[in-house]
């Protein structure tokens, strides 16, 4: 785990049954985790195993670099519960996203954890034609208490697309 650490994603292209693939979020995030605590470091997870791993360059970030997962099942935000430091749902309507939100809540109190510790992110699709409805779905979200919004802009993109984002979307936000 050297530099950047990149975590298993539910959504990335992993064989397996679903509940695998949730399983090994939680098993890299406690291995990024067992990373910065010292050097070299065994770790013996259910799909992961290390000995004598180091992690070189040492990340930046203290204690360690946050933790990110993203998805919107039961079982991803019981990972997410227990180890992310920010979770993101990939958009779609908004008040499956609060209602995801509210369960992430339960599996907090269910072990424990400020649920106001986890940054809520979501992505939301840009439309070029449609700014305004772009900046409504983004408002709709800081309403709804996300936090951190990440745009995805499809393809092709026009010209100047950063500076049209900036100008027509972000900068004509209510502040």
């Amino acid at each position: 785990m050297a530099g950047r650490a990149r975590l298993a994603q539910p959504g990335d292209e992993q064989p397996g049954h679903p509940a695998r693939v949730v399983a090994r979020v939680a098993v890299d995030a406690d291995a990024q985790v067992a990373d910065g605590a010292q050097q070299p470091f065994d770790f013996d997870g259910s799909c992961l195993q290390l000995t004598g791993a180091f992690c070189n360059p040492k990340p930046v970030q203290r204690p360690r670099p946050p933790i990110l997962i993203g998805g919107r099942s039961a079982a991803t935000l019981r990972v997410v519960a227990e180890h992310a430091d920010l979770w993101n749902i990939p958009g779609g309507d908004i008040e499956d996203c609060v209602r995801r939100g509210a369960l992430l809540d339960g599996f907090c109190a269910e072990i424990g954890r400020d649920p106001a510790s986890i940054t809520r992110s979501i992505h939301l699709p840009v439309s070029y034609d449609r700014a305004a409805a772009t900046r409504d779905s983004i408002a709709e979200a800081i309403d709804a208490g996300f936090q951190h919004v990440v745009l995805g802009l499809p393809a092709p993109f026009p010209d100047n697309v950063a500076r049209w984002v900036a100008t027509e979307v972000i900068g004509q936000l209510p502040t």
